[in-house]
């Protein structure tokens, strides 16, 4: 008995099917290979900025995305027409284009971040409060805490830190309802104590956030380093 010839590949079949005319298995661990190249990089890059978040503001955020961005223009590129159905009109090719890239920049993204972060040393530092706010969620018992702090020395730039209830209530600095301010108005507001933070040395140059300790006292000053970072 002979197998049928495969049906010509149509970009908009909506019924998935391997090929009959070879094996099986092979088919399934390559399509299984793939979904783990697309989907690993989204969750490297959710892992990277849970552990080692990075402390981007201003300027910071623009030059670090060049990268992925860069990244994700390049590998859009590498996808071959041949490896496209022949009916495939080019809008949708574009578009596979581009979350092809999306993919490869979550890659770049998880894998800098750890990089950046990993086995690092850690040092107390303490950095100036601005204001503080709480998120709005529909249920008060999900509700985030958040600290506007100015965590690098030479700017005036502000970085939102998540903090625990507790230590938010006790904190003696204005709040502000807006989960947005304009770049002026945060350069205008004064600094109102600080807050004590964990912070890595990171391998490339861009501090990371690895916990915070609590308010400062009032004559609290930078401590030195006390270790590498976490590596679990």
């Amino acid at each position: 008995m002979t197998m049928s010839a495969a049906p010509p590949a149509r970009w908009n079949d909506k019924k998935f099917h391997f090929d009959p005319t070879r094996p099986r298995g092979p088919q399934i661990a390559k399509l299984a290979a793939q979904i783990a190249g697309l989907m690993g990089g989204l969750i490297l890059g959710l892992v990277s900025m849970i552990i080692y978040p990075m402390l981007l503001t201003g300027g910071g955020y623009a030059g670090t995305w060049l990268g992925p961005g860069a990244v994700g223009v390049a590998a859009s590129f590498l996808i071959r027409d041949s490896w496209f159905p022949s009916d495939m009109p080019t809008a949708a090719r574009v578009q596979t284009r581009l979350g092809f890239g999306l993919f490869a920049a979550a890659w770049f993204i998880g894998l800098f971040g750890i990089a950046n972060g990993y086995a690092t040393p850690v040092a107390v530092e303490d950095a100036p409060m601005v204001y503080k706010r709480t998120s709005t969620p529909s249920d008060p018992k999900h509700m985030s805490f958040y600290v506007g702090t100015r965590v690098w020395p030479s700017s005036r730039n502000v970085y939102e830190i998540i903090v625990r209830r507790d230590l938010y209530k006790q904190l003696d600095v204005p709040v502000v309802t807006q989960w947005h301010l304009p770049s002026r108005q945060l350069d205008a507001m004064p600094d109102r104590g600080r807050l004590r933070l964990l912070v890595g040395q990171g391998r490339f140059g861009i501090n990371w956030l690895d916990g915070v300790i609590g308010e400062a006292p009032p004559n609290g000053g930078k401590s030195p380093p006390v270790g590498a970072g976490s590596t679990e």
